[in-house]
């Protein structure tokens, strides 16, 4: 796996020669998805078993898409040595295309008419199907999550513009 990080050079190879010599970067220069992902995996690296569980909420948002399909491995192996838990809470499917992603580590939330239920994938008896054929986990959840009746919401949408 390719992983891109920001590279500072180090002091002494910058020329001496003041028509020459190369600023440092500074936080400013860097791009709000590099400060973003380097904010994000600073408390993955650094946490300490004692920690306790490490819940990243919507740890992909403002980061590239590629970035984004393959976090969940670079999460893993930042968590490698690591025995506490880790639970990201996200709605970007595109986290669930990294092969890395098994159907036992991925709770699928509904709203229900009783309440919200959650559900480990791999139990969930009407997927079995799709799971056993190993079609793509983001749209298995994709279609387990998608509300039943867009058509009723478009239309109270275009009731309350007129």
């Amino acid at each position: 796996m390719n992983v891109v990080t920001p590279c500072f050079p180090p002091r002494e190879s910058i020329p001496r020669n003041p028509a020459l010599r190369l600023r440092r970067p500074a936080e400013a220069d860097l791009p709000e998805g590099a400060l973003r992902l380097a904010g994000l995996l600073w408390p993955v690296v650094s946490a300490t078993a004692d920690d306790g569980v490490l819940l990243l909420d919507e740890p992909a948002r403002s980061l590239d898409f590629a970035i984004v399909r393959t976090l969940p491995t670079a999460l893993a192996s930042a968590r490698r040595d690591r025995s506490s838990p880790l639970v990201v809470a996200t709605q970007r499917l595109e986290m669930l295309e990294d092969e890395g992603v098994r159907p036992e580590e991925v709770l699928v939330l509904r709203a229900t008419h009783d309440g919200t239920t959650a559900d480990v994938l791999a139990d969930i008896a009407e997927v079995e199907e799709e799971l056993r054929a190993q079609l793509p986990i983001s749209g298995i959840v994709d279609a387990l999550i998608a509300p039943p009746d867009l058509a009723g919401l478009m239309a109270v949408g275009q009731r309350r513009r007129r």
